[in-house]
């Protein structure tokens, strides 16, 4: 009764989705209770094929990094599936993320099956559809512990810091380590580089921002801001505008899930229908509910 209950909140919330969509849904939802070890015990939860797809998520557990932690990475490959293989062919590597709640958490990570959910969240924006064809020039400003070079003792060299289309403008891990000399590099490389996107953590890019403004320099202009690794705030935008005139773009996902959303040039985000499937479970109502939840991710297209 709980499940049924459940299940009715939330196609309440549920907008209309293609026949792809729940095609994608049903196949990985079969694939992980009969194929993935790690899914073994949510069987008992499953009400029956005979029920809609919908109604059968809505009766799962809800995956947490514990579980992850608990079970092994290697507990989430179907079975027709050698992880030993995949490792020597270079198909897939195991990484490490610490999110933004509980331990560091060992992932398997699948960079074509990466790079095809991003490639599919920038038709979500008009700017970035346009602009973004996967050769574009990205200059990325972000925590070296997220992503790039990490060198907190000796600068890198510019070259040092390429990596295909990327450039990574920061290798230290403490932003209160940066120095103006630090910061006038930044400029001075996105001049040299000059990229047709600028990736960013926002409160990094803003604190560049914040030197920009009040030194009164000036700076290469990007064709789009895509904003990540964190969400921004109000005082980030106002900090970042006062520099680029660019139109910005938010996107929001993470290491497990790929790319969940991305932010049109109107400002709403948009799931990122053909890589994940999204179920909201809303609050109950004395906390800020039923309009207000968390969202559950399932990736498709992951093998």
């Amino acid at each position: 009764m709980g499940n049924a209950c459940r299940c009715q909140s939330l196609f309440a919330f549920s907008p209309a989705f293609s026949a792809e969509y729940y095609s994608h849904s049903l196949e990985v939802l079969e694939t992980a209770l009969n194929q993935v070890p790690a899914y073994e015990f949510w069987r008992a939860f499953d009400p029956g094929k005979e029920h809609h797809v919908d109604f059968r998520y809505a009766a799962m557990p809800v995956l947490t990094k514990e579980d992850i932690r608990n079970r092994s990475s290697r507990g989430f490959v179907p079975i027709d599936h050698n992880i030993q293989q995949g490792l020597e062919s270079k198909e897939i590597e195991f990484v490490e993320t610490s999110g933004t709640i509980n331990e560091r958490v060992t992932n398997i990570w699948n960079q074509k099956w990466w790079d095809a959910s991003e490639r599919a969240s920038w038709k979500l924006n008009s700017y970035a559809k346009k602009i973004m064809n996967g050769n574009h020039r990205e200059a990325i400003l972000a925590n070296p512990l997220n992503v790039g070079f990490i060198s907190d003792a000796t600068p890198l060299p510019m070259e040092k810091r390429r990596l295909a289309r990327f450039l990574y403008l920061n290798e230290r891990t403490n932003p209160l380590s940066w120095t103006e000399k630090h910061m006038d590099r930044m400029i001075k490389e996105l001049e040299i580089f000059r990229p047709e996107v600028l990736e960013a953590n926002p409160s990094l890019l803003a604190k560049l921002c914040r030197y920009i403004s009040e030194s009164r320099k000036s700076v290469f202009q990007p064709g789009l801001i895509v904003l990540t690794y964190e969400s921004p705030t109000i005082l980030h935008y106002k900090q970042i505008r006062q520099v680029f005139d660019a139109p910005f773009a938010s996107s929001y996902g993470s290491t497990e899930a790929g790319y969940v959303f991305m932010q049109c040039e109107h400002g709403s985000f948009h799931q990122n229908t053909d890589f994940c499937r999204i179920d909201f479970q809303p609050l109950k109502p004395e906390y800020g509910g039923p309009f207000l939840g968390r969202i559950l991710v399932t990736t498709f297209n992951n093998p």
